[in-house]
């Protein structure tokens, strides 16, 4: 299993510089093609409050997971609808995923690589050490290596490395959805927009995260939404006195760590039980160290400390 594990959310894409954000893909010509196939506009116009994409098409959200919360809030608002409705909802979701999948493929092949992003030289520097195993969890459906333009490298360097698209990838059907919350009743009618139909394959993040000694979340908002799949983590780094663990969080700023804390306290995590327990617990804001000379030398200590890391006494190799 995994030394070093770095989880991955939409605000690593955005860090590179790709257009990734809702509102991005909800101007686009993929989304607007969306209504202008199988007499969308009619079916739109005639069950408004009872249209998936209507309901999302209200509003232009920035972040991905508000069109999860939309298609959550719009599973467990609609209950029990006329088969015809149920069908062309269902006709609808599948398309949205299509055109979602058509437009990252396209900006994607359109993204020129800028080396002096954070998120550039944290997955390099993750990379070039080759005296550990490490997992790269994603949870967007790009493709980082590619992104990066370092596929060939690390191949080359890349013994021990796991990637794992969490929710598929862009040559894969993507998972786009919602969860069921403790308490909550499920949807039948809609259950196959809940991401747990859509899941196909194991992908051993619990084990990888709980056993790791480096975990790293780059632009991950540790959300409800995706809670199920850290849970574990978060409970036992919480729990277990005197840890030799690092888990950094790499976000956008300071409101972006505070939304993310109250993300992981709500979830009855307790948050200065982490700070207890980890023998590093630390948020890196992406905005000031762009900005701040303090804040890009201690990003600098992190490259060093990712890149130097070795598990395995000196002379012994990593794999058999």
């Amino acid at each position: 299993m995994a030394d070093i594990v770095l989880v991955l959310g939409n605000g690593f894409d955005l860090d590179l510089g790709l257009k990734s954000k809702y509102s991005d893909f909800a101007n686009s010509d993929e989304w607007k093609a969306l209504y202008r196939i199988k007499d969308h506009v009619k079916w739109h116009g005639l069950y408004n409050s009872q249209s998936l994409l209507s309901q999302i098409e209200k509003d232009k959200y920035e972040r991905w997971l508000d069109l999860e919360e939309e298609i959550n809030m719009f599973v467990q608002q609609h209950r029990c609808p006329p088969d015809s409705i149920k069908k062309n909802n269902k006709a609808d979701f599948v398309e949205l995923k299509k055109a979602l999948a058509k437009y990252l493929s396209r900006i994607s092949d359109e993204y020129k690589v800028n080396t002096s992003k954070l998120s550039f030289a944290l997955l390099s520097t993750i990379l070039v050490n080759k005296n550990c195993n490490k997992s790269i969890f994603s949870f967007n459906y790009t493709d980082c290596i590619k992104l990066c333009d370092i596929e060939n490298y690390s191949r080359r360097v890349g013994d021990g490395l796991e990637y794992t698209h969490v929710h598929g990838a862009l040559d894969e059907d993507i998972v786009l959805g919602c969860e069921v919350y403790d308490g909550k009743e499920i949807n039948k009618d809609y259950s196959f927009m809940y991401k747990y139909n859509m899941l196909s394959k194991p992908n051993k993040i619990v084990k990888n995260l709980l056993e790791a000694k480096e975990v790293i979340f780059f632009g991950h908002s540790i959300n409800e939404m995706d809670f199920c799949y850290f849970r574990d983590y978060f409970k036992a780094m919480s729990t277990t006195e005197g840890l030799n663990k690092n888990l950094t969080i790499i976000c956008k700023d300071e409101k972006s760590a505070i939304d993310i804390r109250d993300n992981i306290r709500s979830q009855g995590i307790i948050v200065t039980d982490l700070y207890n327990n980890l023998n590093v617990f630390d948020f890196f804001h992406t905005d000031t160290i762009y900005n701040d000379d303090e804040a890009r030398s201690k990003w600098g200590e992190l490259l060093i400390r990712i890149k130097n890391y070795n598990p395995k006494p000196r002379g012994i190799s990593v794999r058999n």
